[in-house]
């Protein structure tokens, strides 16, 4: 199960419900991110249509959502704060090990986690999980 945990979608509670009633097992965070993402907030193009980001909910010009600039980085990050009850590993896994599984064999069997044979992509975080080093089959991506 899909859980678009970046804080515009789903509410917080609704987020834990389905990673209590699902388990962390099945449950994946994933996020909606638009090319807005990393960009400061203005008008940019979604296709042919011009949109607005407010640097979190990226709406058309009637209002509607069309998605989000929040990156998958913040998502092990909400859920973290959303989720005080999930151990750290768990909700890591929510973000790596399970989608990677969904992903199908092939990627499971080189995508999710570090361990031989693995291709040792990665990210650093520091304490309020906060990606601080990016690395690519095991070399660090400036």
């Amino acid at each position: 199960m899909d859980v678009i945990a970046g804080g515009i979608h789903l509410d917080p509670s609704v987020v834990d419900l389905v990673v209590r009633a699902a388990g962390p097992d099945r449950v994946c965070l994933v996020t909606d991110a638009l090319a807005a993402a990393g960009e400061p907030p203005g008008r940019t193009r979604l296709g042919d249509r011009e949109v607005i980001s407010d640097g979190r909910a990226v709406r058309h010009a009637d209002g509607t959502l069309a998605g989000t600039a929040v990156s998958l980085d913040a998502c092990p990050r909400n859920a973290r704060r959303w989720l005080p009850w999930l151990a750290p590993p768990q909700v890591l896994k929510v973000a790596t090990s399970t989608p990677a599984s969904v992903l199908g064999p092939s990627v499971a069997a080189r995508k999710g986690r570090i361990a031989p044979g693995f291709d040792a992509d990665a990210i650093l975080l520091d304490r309020e999980w906060n990606v601080v080093r990016t690395y690519v089959r095991g070399v660090a991506v400036p």
